[in-house]
């Protein structure tokens, strides 16, 4: 039997980009060169009664995400989806019950 695994067929089918842009993004983190992003006078200041307007700022600060959280948002991939398969995928092999075809 085949399991549908399309969160884990979209990265195997492209794991040699995965790996160069993980590889690249921790080359720049290495030299100390982040990914940072604009935000707005509310994100910065947060919420008050007086309201800040969501106007971007001046400012930039580094994105909140990591590389992995980054990556699976580019290759359009749920981390969550991708877990389930995976567990789902060792079920089944424990249980004898999958087929493997090799992905080239």
């Amino acid at each position: 039997m085949k399991m549908e695994t399309p969160n884990a067929d979209k990265l195997v089918a492209r794991t040699d980009e995965w790996n160069a842009i993980y590889s690249f993004i921790e080359w720049l983190q290495e030299k100390k060169i982040w990914l940072a992003h604009t935000i707005t006078y509310r994100e910065y200041y947060g919420d008050h009664e007086w309201g800040y307007k969501d106007e971007p700022m001046d400012t930039m600060v580094p994105i909140p995400q990591n590389i992995e959280s980054l990556l699976y948002e580019y290759f359009n991939v749920n981390p969550s989806e991708l877990e389930r398969e995976r567990r789902a995928t060792l079920d089944s092999i424990r249980e004898g019950n999958v087929s493997f075809t090799r992905v080239k």
